[in-house]
């Protein structure tokens, strides 16, 4: 890790003790939102960024981190459904992440599926920079790859307001079309897998699907853990116990499919930067440590300029 991008992770960490607690009546982007906003007033933690950079690198960070789970629960709802997979999993699982927050909608949605392609852009520079040989029958595709598929898919989304991230990103003019093409086949796969596994009626159902609503199933409630970390990781477990990042996913989950009780959702230190879906153990897993191996990328990214490219061509 570079010395700059080390010491900013350190006054991540730092600044994450300081936080308030969450507040059970805001919204969580409203409390990412407030986490930024208060980082950005404190100069003397990254004296060499501006307070807007410092409000972007913890929605960057948040932002990645919300579109891990997101694909992690991709595959808990394939596999919690007994959904057929036709392809490699791991890309329906970042399908779903991609649709589920294009979906949802608004602003603070559609910034985490754009720095999500451009996190990992950069944290797979790794597979072609180093001497090992590129993973070309890794069970995810590279970095790049998945990163364009993003872009792709939230332009097909719509192609008039996405226009100038596609050409930010670079997205071929041929191609843009077939990501049209690509978002309605894939949304509606979605739809018809899962229109048997709602939660609640009423509404459409992409909104049955991905919008919170104030009704509540105690029955279908997920346990949600924080568990411990050691030193040099509790900021980090503090910072996502106060913006309830785990709750958000849960609420979720709970208010819009019809899942069995019984999965546990858990943040834990896991000795490799890492998260995963156990499917036997029926159990959502997020590693605190790649939670901190996510800030040297967010350092980087929100250092780029602003017409620098999400992903490449």
């Amino acid at each position: 890790m570079r010395r700059p991008a080390k010491l900013a992770a350190l006054a991540i960490l730092s600044f994450a003790l300081l936080l308030p607690p969450a507040m059970a009546e805001q919204s969580f982007p409203a409390r990412v939102e407030e986490a930024a906003a208060a980082f950005a007033e404190k100069p003397g933690i990254v004296p060499d960024m501006t307070a807007d950079q410092r409000k972007r690198l913890v929605v960057f960070l948040v932002g990645n981190v919300i579109f891990t789970l997101a694909h992690e629960f991709g595959h808990a709802v394939i596999s919690e459904f007994g959904l057929p997979v036709l392809g490699r999993e791991e890309d329906a699982a970042d399908n779903f992440a991609t649709l589920t927050l294009v979906q949802i909608g608004g602003a603070f949605a559609h910034q985490v599926v754009v720095d999500a392609a451009q996190g990992l852009l950069i944290m797979s520079r790794e597979e072609t920079s180093s001497t090992d040989p590129v993973k070309f029958y890794g069970e995810h595709g590279l970095g790049p790859q998945r990163a364009a598929q993003i872009i792709c898919l939230v332009y097909g989304s719509d192609p008039t307001a996405f226009t100038a991230l596609a050409d930010r990103a670079r997205l071929p003019h041929d191609r843009r079309e077939g990501c049209v093409a690509d978002f309605q086949q894939m949304s509606d796969t979605w739809r018809q897998l899962l229109a048997p596994n709602l939660g609640r009626a009423g509404a459409s159902l992409w909104q049955r699907l991905f919008r919170r609503s104030r009704e509540t199933s105690s029955a279908m409630v997920m346990p949600v853990a924080y568990g411990e970390a050691p030193e040099a990781l509790k900021p980090i477990r503090s910072f996502l116990v106060r913006i309830g990042l785990l709750e958000t996913v849960r609420d979720y989950a709970v208010q819009n499919f019809a899942f069995r009780s019984g999965i546990r959702l858990e943040a834990s230190a896991c000795g490799e930067p890492n998260a995963h879906w156990d499917a036997q153990e029926r159990r959502l897993v997020l590693c605190y440590e790649l939670v901190a191996a996510m800030v040297p990328a967010a350092v980087e990214a929100i250092r780029m300029p602003p017409e620098a490219v999400p992903a490449r061509p």
